[in-house]
């Protein structure tokens, strides 16, 4: 997590004192000046696949403008949907991986 957190750009996710998570999934942030998509493309190249982090329905071709409603403004989810990456999280995931996953992530970023 240090070295995530090392990332100029990267937001790691936070736990609070009161919860535990079984970490089913490992989603980061990346901060809004940095081009998603790019990144997890930058990744697919090298070989990592990784996922968005935050799909959000209203925003698929199957709910077209005008066929849903929302009470607010669904701005937060679809910030989240933006700058969240999911990362490799397996059991047999090897500190070999993981260097790799940050290094690659690293490498990604900074090659923007």
């Amino acid at each position: 997590e240090a070295r995530l957190q090392a990332i100029d750009g990267v937001i790691v996710p936070r736990e609070p004192e009161w919860a535990r998570t079984n970490w089913q999934s490992y989603a980061i942030r990346v901060g809004a000046w940095i081009d998603q998509r790019a990144v997890m493309q930058r990744m697919l190249d090298a070989g990592i696949a990784t996922r968005r982090g935050a799909p959000n329905v209203h925003r698929e071709a199957a709910y077209p403008p005008g066929t849903w409603r929302a009470g607010s403004g669904l701005a937060h989810g679809e910030e989240a949907q933006d700058t969240a990456i999911v990362l490799p999280l397996f059991h047999q995931l090897t500190d070999e991986d993981q260097d790799r996953v940050i290094t690659t992530l690293e490498s990604a970023i900074r090659g923007l």
